[in-house]
């Protein structure tokens, strides 16, 4: 699979709304949404994270939205404590391009294929929740 230019330059721009702090060092960033970038209904992204929560229930979460500077298009999200390794296995269950994963606060945008890139400080890409 192979991720063009644009779509990846989406990633690195997406920004993280919260409505609280997460009190967990290390952390994915993963969704059930819009699998391998294809936009699905409103009602179907729901049943899609709704089973992905019910895979995440023994962990801690806490509910975000990730999207762009304006919210001009966002996907409800989870920041999950699981090791890298098991949120790209969940990225892949749920036919996703790519998680984010967060530890000691550097981000990086990590692919099902392998490729994973620092992206900066998770810190400067937090929003509050509108």
């Amino acid at each position: 699979m192979q991720i063009d230019s644009t779509l990846k330059q989406a990633y690195v721009e997406t920004f993280f709304y919260i409505d609280q702090t997460i009190g967990f060092s290390s952390f994915c960033v993963i969704t059930a949404c819009n699998p391998r970038s294809i936009i699905l209904s409103d009602e179907e992204n729901l049943r899609r994270n709704s089973q992905l929560e019910s895979l995440l229930q023994l962990n801690k979460t806490l509910h975000l939205l990730a999207g762009d500077i304006n919210l001009e298009w966002s996907e409800a999200s989870y920041a999950v404590e699981i090791s890298l390794q098991n949120g790209l296995d969940l990225a892949k269950a749920f036919d996703q391009n790519a998680i984010y994963y967060v530890e000691s606060g550097e981000l990086y945008l990590a692919f099902v294929t392998g490729e994973i890139e620092n992206i900066g400080k998770f810190e400067s890409k937090v929003k509050p929740m509108p």
